[in-house]
């Protein structure tokens, strides 16, 4: 586990002491300083989460901040909030934060006999079509929590609570069936426990909450308005745009449909290692930091991104023996290479962690990987390190996605045995993400006729592995540096191509080319 210095972390141990201290409810000296200081604390807490951002845009309203008793409520309601006086929250749907000496609890709270309980059922039975409320929902971004089931009701005696792990659509299930909810308040809670909260940093911390928060919100929605729908969908295109990277906004930013890009994010979690593949200049890269934001953004989770070359060995990779000085003596010991380390750090995640290997086939990957080889393979087991001999095994959390550039040579070191392991996608030149990058800008020549060079350039190469990619083209003020570009990147790399055809490339050079465009000489100067 990785313990963070309390410079970085705004609970502490001492944090919990006075809230355990303030539960004997001692009037003294020290009561009174510990209720200052968490008052202090709970107030920066709840400002770190940004609450008024989501609240704002979603009907729902902070309600009962109570900094005395570490706890803060959060109702949904068309009343404005300086109409809540005498609003009692007891006869609402609300989400409770609340500061406990075992931790932080989240609640999303519906008592028994209440309009909103009904509400949230009929809402609930009226939209769960498995398909719609998928496309709703997306429960993939949801964090899972625990059902407490309260049997009691006004002519009985509470039964004992009965804590049930549960996912959002298990948790909507459960709200359809009148049963099992009948003569019963209906209570979920998710425990950030202490332990926990103390090891994380203020950030972490903070994307905790607030997935946790995101996910009792839509639920919260659905007990308090009864056309919930409208204000359900505006919130959620800010949690998808502002919280979490949506596929959506993937797709907007990469050019490639959603449904595909959902494909491979599938392939990542089945497979959990992909290699994206293709020439030059097609975005790879772009595409692979994209995957992984989507992955990590807003939740528990990191990406990294290493480079492969010729020089890469075991030793940087998985562990190897460095010389080192102290005290004037030099020493050799066993240390850990990036992958070890990347999977070290995310052994302490609870979510996804991405490391990108960009040109991954550059470096001899049957001694880079070693032990790799099997673990990619069989996921659930470890195995004995060469050099340590101690056992490893990758962590269920941790995905790897490489970039494969197809017109480098070294694809050929890339064995059938690799190969098994990792998922391959082909990402081809897409003309596209081109003309949208350009839209609206002011250049002097045709982004379309551009486009059509250089779909006459890979017909004539006539080899996907080799063609001409766009990200050449994909800056600002083009048009002051298209012809730098044309002659001093396309050209070379079209010589290299076809060193003993060129006469098949003088109808790309520059003084041809500017002509497609619609440029002449005077102009380009």
């Amino acid at each position: 586990m990785i313990a963070n210095s309390e410079e970085n972390n705004l609970f502490s141990a001492k944090t919990f002491e006075c809230v355990g201290l303030l539960e004997n409810e001692d009037d003294d000296r020290g009561t009174k300083y510990a209720k200052c200081y968490l008052e202090n604390i709970f107030k920066t807490f709840i400002s770190n989460l940004r609450l008024n951002r989501i609240l704002n845009l979603s009907y729902l309203y902070l309600y009962d901040f109570n900094v005395a008793s570490y706890t803060c409520n959060l109702t949904a309601s068309t009343i404005e909030s300086s109409d809540l006086e005498g609003f009692d929250i007891n006869n609402h749907a609300h989400v409770r934060i609340t500061l406990k000496p075992a931790g932080i609890d989240i609640c999303f709270i519906v008592n028994n006999q209440t309009g909103d309980k009904e509400r949230l059922i009929n809402n609930c039975t009226k939209l769960f079509d498995f398909e719609s409320i998928e496309n709703l929902l997306n429960f993939d971004y949801f964090q899972s929590f625990i059902l407490q089931a309260n049997s009691s009701n006004a002519n009985t005696k509470p039964n004992k609570l009965v804590d049930c792990p549960v996912d959002l659509r298990e948790f909507l299930e459960y709200i359809i069936d009148k049963n099992t909810f009948e003569n019963q308040g209906i209570k979920s809670f998710y425990r950030i426990e202490k332990t926990k909260v103390l090891e994380l940093t203020n950030n972490r911390l903070i994307v905790k909450t607030s997935r946790i928060l995101h996910t009792f919100l839509p639920v919260l929605i659905l007990a308090s308005l009864d056309d919930p729908i409208p204000v359900i969908n505006k919130y959620l295109s800010y949690r998808d745009y502002q919280f979490f990277y949506s596929l959506k906004l993937c797709s907007e930013e990469t050019g490639i449909d959603q449904t595909e890009l959902q494909k491979w994010v599938n392939n990542i979690n089945r497979k959990g290692q992909i290699i994206l593949q293709g020439p030059p200049g097609t975005g790879k890269t772009f595409i692979a930091k994209k995957l992984a934001e989507h992955l990590t953004r807003g939740k528990d989770g990191f990406s990294e991104i290493i480079q492969f070359h010729p020089s890469y060995s075991y030793e940087d990779f998985i562990q190897g023996i460095r010389p080192r000085t102290e005290n004037g003596q030099l020493t050799y010991d066993l240390v850990p290479g990036r992958f070890l380390e990347f999977c070290k750090k995310a052994e302490s995640y609870d979510d996804v962690c991405v490391l990108i290997i960009d040109e991954i086939n550059r470096a001899n990957l049957s001694n880079v990987f070693g032990e790799l080889m099997y673990l990619l393979e069989y996921r659930e087991q470890e195995i004995c390190l060469a050099g340590s001999h101690e056992p490893f095994k990758i962590p269920k959390n941790v995905r790897i996605i490489g970039t494969m550039n197809t017109a480098d040579r070294s694809i050929a070191l890339v064995d059938h045995a690799l190969r098994r392991r990792f998922a391959f996608i082909k990402i081809a030149p897409n003309y596209n993400i081109l003309k949208r990058y350009h839209e609206g800008d002011e250049i002097y020549f045709s982004i379309d006729q551009l486009i059509e060079v250089l779909k006459d350039i890979n017909k004539m190469i006539n080899d996907p592995n080799y063609e001409m990619g766009i990200s050449f083209f994909l800056i600002w003020h083009i048009e002051d540096k298209i012809q730098d570009i044309w002659e001093m990147e396309i050209e070379p790399y079209l010589e290299e191509y076809f060193y003993n055809a060129l006469d098949k490339i003088e109808g790309f050079r520059w003084d041809k080319v500017k002509i497609k465009l619609g440029l002449n000489a005077d102009e380009n100067n």
